[in-house]
């Protein structure tokens, strides 16, 4: 066989895949934004404790959220330790985040019963026009006792 043609039958299906892999990078970056690698975690109240394990032993001060897809959301578990003597509502905020980008509304608060812990399921959703360039932000925890008429 003519060592011309071999080399068109290897370099042609090399091109093609290269250009895939190009083509499949640009799509992705369009399509997906990066989070600032520190996410705050801020504790307003101090009848709750936030850990990022389900033994409650390590108390969490960020999150990594790495990429966030443009119009989508990502998920980070955490859990809450109402350490206070009443039935608590924890509230999760956001501070200082770009425009577009939000926690999910009505998957930002919780009750715990006094002297127990919750697993919390943050959601943070990225509108299809949000940019977050290099800024960094905060979430925080806020709970409000809750009294029961005896």
């Amino acid at each position: 066989m003519n060592i011309l043609l071999k080399r068109k039958i290897f370099v042609i299906p090399l091109i093609v895949v290269m250009a895939v892999a190009v083509v499949g990078g640009v799509i992705y970056a369009a399509t997906a934004i990066t989070v600032p690698g520190q996410v705050n975690i801020v504790v307003a109240t101090n009848d709750i404790e936030v850990y990022s394990n389900s033994r409650y032993t390590v108390e969490l001060t960020e999150i990594i959220w790495n990429d966030l897809p443009v119009g989508g959301e990502k998920y980070r578990i955490v859990y809450i330790r109402n350490i206070g003597n009443t039935d608590a509502q924890v509230v999760a905020t956001l501070q200082g985040a770009p425009a577009g980008v939000t926690l999910r509304e009505g998957a930002d608060t919780i009750v715990i019963s006094r002297r127990s812990q919750a697993e919390f399921t943050l959601y943070l959703e990225a509108a299809t026009t949000a940019n977050i360039g290099s800024s960094s932000f905060t979430v925080t925890f806020t709970s409000t006792p809750i009294y029961v008429n005896p």
